[in-house]
């Protein structure tokens, strides 16, 4: 089972409505938010776990989900073995992962970050993935997303790398 750690998404929860439904349509998905623990389909593939603050995470890998309103910053947390993925304007993100030694996926409508949106058409995204992922398993290439209804570009590009990071294929595109 996938472990998926979303960070910070307090208000709006946008991040987390997008990479649940995300990775529904690709399995079940178990979630555990603010102490209540439900699942999303049958048959889990995927642990969705979301904390309020970094320090609350105590577990050895898998996907750290960095959200705008992270709360309680603690840059000692252990990330050995996950892989991190935030939105490059996130400074209390960029601030914590600097000193980590872990792989980061940084996403933005800019063409400088590792997944950028490169076209919307009605509820239809390009997405372009331009650096290797990893652990090197996903070569740099566009694919598309159809959208059930619109949802913020940064909730978007999280669900689409954590999808590409647990290795759901993007040949076909993505549809959520």
């Amino acid at each position: 089972m996938k472990k998926i750690f979303i960070v910070g998404d307090s208000g709006s929860h946008s991040v987390t409505k997008a990479v649940i439904t995300a990775l529904g349509s690709c399995g079940g998905v178990l979630v555990c938010d603010r102490g209540r623990i439900y699942e999303n389909g049958s048959s889990p593939d995927f642990f969705v776990i979301c904390l309020s603050k970094l320090s609350e995470l105590r577990c050895n890998g898998g996907i750290a989900v960095f959200c705008r309103a992270l709360s309680g910053v603690d840059s000692d947390a252990p990330m050995e073995g996950f892989t991190a993925i935030t939105d490059a304007e996130n400074r209390s993100a960029l601030n914590i992962l600097k000193d980590k030694s872990i792989p980061v996926v940084g996403c933005s409508v800019s063409g400088c970050d590792s997944l950028c949106l490169s076209g919307i058409d009605g509820l239809y995204r390009l997405i372009s993935l331009r650096r290797m992922l990893p652990p090197g398993a996903v070569e740099p290439h566009e694919f598309a997303v159809r959208l059930k209804k619109n949802i913020p570009h940064y909730a978007l590009l999280a669900a689409c790398a954590v999808l590409l990071l647990c290795g759901v294929d993007s040949e076909n595109g993505y549809c959520f």
